[in-house]
């Protein structure tokens, strides 16, 4: 595993990247000691979206063929609650109005004195 700082593709731009590229599948890039993205060359990223529409064509036929085969039943959510054993602490009505609420919080400067 091939990585850079981020820093270092500020200041030399994304051929700091492509030469470790040359010797690596992919490179990982470090901002504040954590890996933030990894970078590939466009032959993989292809080779990755093909994988991943082959899986989800393969999911989609599977979800055909049971339904095809009868292996499917209709369910309310509150059927799928109550066999799933949730109670109403484990499913958030609104999750997001958490986050809302968060990102509205202003901080108001103290005033001058």
């Amino acid at each position: 595993m091939k990585t850079i700082p981020s820093q270092e593709i500020k200041r030399r731009g994304i051929v700091a990247a492509t030469e470790l590229l040359a010797e690596s599948a992919s490179v990982y890039v470090i901002q504040g000691n954590k890996p933030v993205c990894v970078v590939i060359d466009e032959q993989r990223y292809k080779e990755l979206l093909e994988a991943e529409e082959e899986s989800l064509v393969a999911q989609v036929r599977e979800s055909l063929e049971d339904i095809k085969a009868g292996r499917y039943r209709v369910s309310t959510a509150d059927e799928l609650i109550r066999d799933f054993k949730l109670d109403e602490g484990q499913v958030p009505s609104r999750p997001y109005r958490a986050v809302r609420k968060k990102a509205r919080k202003v901080h108001k400067r103290p005033p001058r004195a």
